[in-house]
């Protein structure tokens, strides 16, 4: 019982970085320019990062691969993160969408 409470927290620790690199890695990709345009459009209410479709979908490519796709994007749409929400309903499973997420 204790060895499987261990791996449970393993498996929260372990999806925890996984969403903490995903979301470092967007933030390294900010661009201040792209971000003024968006304002202009009334898109976003400064969380914000600017990152254009093309690279967001290039990742989202990349993510489906990971078994854990439903996890991941629960992650990344808790962040609040204009462009990780986006990334987020990319990859996720509409499978393992609830009533409850759709209304978030």
């Amino acid at each position: 019982m204790i060895q499987e409470e261990f791996r449970l927290d393993l498996n929260r620790n372990q999806l925890f970085m996984e969403v903490k690199e995903i979301l470092d890695e967007l933030k390294s990709l900010e661009n201040t320019a792209n971000q003024a345009g968006m304002q202009r459009f009334a898109i976003g209410k400064g969380n914000t990062l600017g990152i254009k479709l093309p690279v967001l979908r290039d990742m989202a490519r990349a993510l489906k691969k990971e078994t854990n796709r439903h996890a991941l994007a629960t992650g990344l749409w808790a962040s609040e993160i204009h462009e990780a929400m986006l990334l987020a309903s990319m990859i996720e499973d509409p499978k393992q969408v609830t009533e409850d997420q759709m209304d978030r």
